[in-house]
């Protein structure tokens, strides 16, 4: 937050004067400058500001997900990379994750029954019992 407030001090401070000074050459270069500067650093507002994301010890909110880590990386290094066009298949899985996760958050103690109906379904009946049932008693073995 301190590096917004900053930088927008910076652009208030020098943009205020501007009709007055646009043709004065010191302040030209001023914007110019403030301009290179802003090329070459990179306004970061990931969370996780560890230098190795693979050895990352921040919180889980914090973390960077793998899927980004690479992009991440190549924008605080070398800057190669670029935002494409909408992944659909990752938002879709993405989508569906959140709605799973806000249907359980929702109603604990109904995702909680559900789990114990499942449970129970398979180990009172799974595939292959009523055979098991017949060897083990002696009044159902076929003659």
């Amino acid at each position: 937050m301190e590096l917004l407030k900053r930088t927008h001090g910076i652009i208030g401070t020098l943009l205020k004067p501007y009709k007055g000074r646009q043709q004065s050459e010191s302040y030209t270069k001023k914007l110019k400058d403030l301009k290179l500067s802003w090329e070459e650093t990179l306004f970061d507002i990931a969370s996780c500001k560890c230098k190795y994301l693979n050895d990352c010890h921040c919180s889980k909110e914090k973390k960077i997900p793998a899927q980004e880590r690479e992009f991440v990386i190549d924008q605080r290094t070398t800057r190669n990379l670029v935002i494409g066009s909408i992944d659909v298949a990752s938002s879709r899985k993405i989508a569906k994750r959140n709605q799973k996760k806000m249907g359980r958050s929702q109603d604990p103690e109904k995702h909680f029954e559900k789990r114990l109906k499942l449970k129970s379904k398979d180990t009172a009946s799974g595939p292959g019992d009523s055979e098991n049932e017949t060897r083990n008693d002696p009044e159902k073995l076929p003659d």
